[in-house]
């Protein structure tokens, strides 16, 4: 009865192990492909961003060039105001020029009107007197020669006003002339110069929503690596947790086989197999016989197909040996492949198929280690899922490994 009531509670216990070890694993699944969707959404924004930034960059260097053309525009604009300024002040002094010859035109004019009607007014009574008063004929001709030359010296006098009034009025024109083409020019400068700054004004506009883009962007940046740390810790969380069960189960079933130990050296022998109960290395009860083959799958071809995964990683909680799976994964996989069902985690694997024993054992066989499941490839080699530092290899360590618990055989 005391047999029977022990047994009982440890299948429970192991049973409860066995759940949260399940449970354990579906947690950590999910945590890792929230981790590894919070990575690609991570990559991809990445990527984004590098995007906003490469446009946010030749947008500044259209900004730059826009920058320096406005900075030569606004030296031109200044040049002009400094030419126009100076051409205002030539205008000044074409004008008061033009007002000075104006007047001396009209005071000479005025001039040879008295002088003209001077000599209409006197007749030729004047001219004549002058030449019959004459003293000699050297007299005479200076007499005449003077009204000549008063007569010429006011007509050139007149044409040389004229001359200086039409220059200053000529550059008159010439300058105002320039000055409106100088305003003309200003003016062109300054519509250009406010299209600039328009486009100026948009560019920084499309600039600051880059800002924003990529403020948002890094925002949610690291709202992905907050998710990836925390995934990560749930992960290991889990793993701890899962170590803990497996160190419980490896307790339970030490105390298990200690009772069993204990109840084969008090209860003289009734089981048959106490002799091999202790053989292998392992401290479990052993079948003598070999249990022969339950299915028609050859071993060989399960151990060549479980050969190509070999190399490829080992990941906690994986079922998929392409991407990466456990020990009691691997198995799983393996097997499913050929139409066998097995249980999901190492320590169920140890119920499945037939015992037998390190004698019979067989390529194709699964042996089960405390807390670790593998494939029996012959020879003393092992092909399991190793460990993260390994992933899925071979090792010759079949017999050598002292936590041996039992060997199945499901083919």
């Amino acid at each position: 009865m005391k047999k029977k009531i022990l047994a009982l509670i440890v299948v429970i216990a192991c049973m409860v192990t066995s759940i949260g070890g399940v449970a354990s694993a579906t947690t950590s699944q999910q945590a890792k492909n929230k981790k590894k969707q919070a990575e690609t959404d991570l990559k991809n924004l990445e990527g984004q961003m590098n995007s906003i930034r490469q446009q946010q960059e030749a947008l500044q260097g259209k900004m730059d060039g826009y920058e320096q053309e406005l900075v030569e525009l606004l030296v031109s604009v200044d040049l002009i105001k400094t030419d126009i300024s100076s051409k205002e002040e030539e205008l000044k002094v074409a004008r008061a020029d033009l007002k000075v010859a104006k007047k001396q035109e009209k005071k000479q004019y005025e001039a040879m009107k008295l002088r003209i009607q001077y000599m209409y007014e006197q007749g030729d009574t004047a001219f004549i007197e002058s030449i019959l008063g004459a003293r000699n004929m050297a007299d005479l001709l200076n007499q005449v020669e003077y009204y000549e030359e008063v007569y010429t010296y006011d007509r050139n006098l007149l044409k040389n006003y004229q001359a200086a009034k039409k220059a200053c009025q000529n550059l008159e024109n010439q300058v105002e002339g320039e000055l409106r083409e100088l305003k003309g020019m200003r003016s062109s400068l300054k519509s250009e110069e406010a299209s600039l700054k328009a486009v100026m004004a948009k560019l920084k506009g499309q600039i600051s929503d880059f800002d924003t883009k990529l403020a948002n962007a890094k925002s949610l940046a690291s709202s992905y690596k907050k998710t990836i740390i925390a995934q990560n810790n749930i992960i290991k969380e889990e793993a701890r947790k899962e170590r803990e069960r497996a160190e419980q189960a490896a307790r339970e079933r030490e105390r298990e086989q200690q009772q069993q130990n204990n109840n084969n050296n008090s209860g003289g022998g009734g089981t048959g197999n106490s002799g091999g109960g202790n053989s292998g290395g392992g401290g479990a009860s052993e079948p003598a016989e070999d249990p022969g083959h339950a299915t028609n799958v050859s071993a060989s071809a399960v151990i060549s197909y479980a050969r190509q995964f070999v190399g490829n990683p080992y990941v906690w909680g994986g079922t998929d040996p392409h991407t990466g799976a456990d020990c009691s994964g691997f198995v799983q996989y393996v097997f499913r492949h050929f139409g066998i069902s097995l249980p999901r985690t190492s320590y169920l694997q140890r119920t499945a198929g037939r015992a037998v024993s390190k004698e019979n054992a067989q390529p194709g066989d699964i042996i089960c280690y405390q807390g670790h499941v593998a494939l029996y490839i012959g020879g003393g080699q092992i092909l399991h899922a190793r460990g993260a530092a390994y992933g899925i290899c071979i090792t010759g360590d079949a017999w050598s490994r002292g936590d041996r618990v039992c060997i199945r055989r499901v083919l």
